[in-house]
């Protein structure tokens, strides 16, 4: 439990950093969709 903790303490706050750095992910916004096929 103390390691999950841990390391949930270590993402906020590096994640955080961040994208108050300015950093979007590592992913091109071209890239990422949210588009799913729905018939099969």
């Amino acid at each position: 439990m103390t390691a999950e903790l841990a390391f949930l303490d270590y993402g906020y706050l590096l994640g955080g950093r961040a994208v108050r750095a300015g950093e979007t992910g590592d992913v091109a916004a071209d890239d990422r969709s949210a588009e799913l096929p729905t018939t099969a």
